[in-house]
């Protein structure tokens, strides 16, 4: 194991009716303001079948009923555009573009940043 991050909020993603795991999601509360990052993988085999949406409505909804974050932030690669759709599915909006880390590439991409103000 390369990392474990404990600060960070983090579930599985699994499908119930079969009992596997799809991906992870999570939250990582930023230190300095009342706002927290939602960041989510799902594998390759389970694209496009509404997992992430309905995994990020959950925790999105989780977080606005805590009450203990003004806004969530996140990211989605330029070469990602159905990442981009599910985080404008749960209101997220642009707010500004620059180079973040692709883990699964090992490289820094172009990325566009959005928020969700509660």
């Amino acid at each position: 194991m390369e990392r474990i991050v404990p600060t960070e909020l983090t579930w599985a993603i699994i499908a119930r009716r079969i009992d596997v795991l799809l991906g992870v999601i999570g939250l990582v509360p930023h230190a300095e303001s009342k706002s927290a990052e939602l960041g989510y993988y799902v594998g390759r085999p389970h694209w496009g079948q509404g997992f992430a949406t309905e995994a990020a409505q959950a925790v999105v909804h989780m977080a606005q009923a805590a009450q203990v974050y003004a806004k969530l932030t996140s990211r989605y690669h330029v070469d990602n555009p159905a990442s981009g759709r599910v985080l404008a599915k749960l209101g997220f909006t642009p707010v500004g573009h620059a180079n973040h880390p692709c883990l699964a590439e090992g490289t820094e991409k172009p990325s566009i940043e959005v928020e969700l103000r509660f």
